[in-house]
């Protein structure tokens, strides 16, 4: 009978980690317990506690994952004109969301299992994500009037992404992207690049 595999310290990790987006994005943070993670991922619970110091360790390390991810998928086509590399990106950002909806709602809302420590994980994803766009538009250093307008854009599109995934069946998803990519070409329209050349 062959040996079953061991992996390595980082695939383990890994699948754990790929195993917590997986609990946590059916079910809330206090109604996952550390046996069910043990359980499921075929694991006990002392080599658990061995990759986190315990259940809250594993969950921040799953948010951080989390934002990691969302990141990475809404990264800009520096290849395509700007409209269209937003329009892109949004399109992931809103099926990222709709594929992580118990997650993005408990995340968004501040439910349990949201501390200090995962509202700077979310606070550093949304850093990124609008400097991508300030600098993809050409904005480098941004203006005081620019980093509230875009950031206030970003809190509008999670607050609308937050809605949509209540009364889904209200708009289509393609009307929810667009709405969010007019909206920001207009923001772009306004507070883009010609603020900062008046200043």
């Amino acid at each position: 009978m062959p040996r079953a595999q061991r992996l390595s310290v980082d695939k383990r990790r890994a699948r754990l980690l790929e195993l917590g987006l997986e609990l946590f994005g059916q079910r809330a943070f206090d109604a996952v317990s550390t046996d069910d993670i043990a359980l499921a991922g075929g694991v006990s619970k002392g080599l658990l506690y061995h990759y986190f110091a315990n259940k809250r360790g594993y969950y921040v390390a799953t948010i951080r994952e989390l934002a990691r991810r969302v990141v990475e998928v809404t990264r800009m086509d520096d290849d395509k004109p700007l409209e269209l590399a937003i329009r892109g990106a949004l399109r992931s950002f809103v099926g990222f969301v709709r594929d992580n909806a118990t997650f993005y709602r408990t995340l968004m809302r501040g439910g349990a299992g949201v501390d200090d420590e995962v509202r700077q994980i979310i606070d550093e994803a949304r850093h990124a994500m609008v400097r991508r766009v300030l600098e993809r538009a050409g904005i480098r250093e941004p203006q005081p009037v620019q980093r509230v307008a875009f950031f206030g854009w970003a809190g509008f599109a999670e607050s609308a992404c937050l809605h949509w995934l209540d009364h889904e069946t209200d708009m289509p998803e393609s009307e929810l992207i667009e709405m969010m990519v007019g909206a920001l070409l207009l923001l772009l329209a306004h507070a883009g690049p010609r603020v900062a050349s008046r200043n």
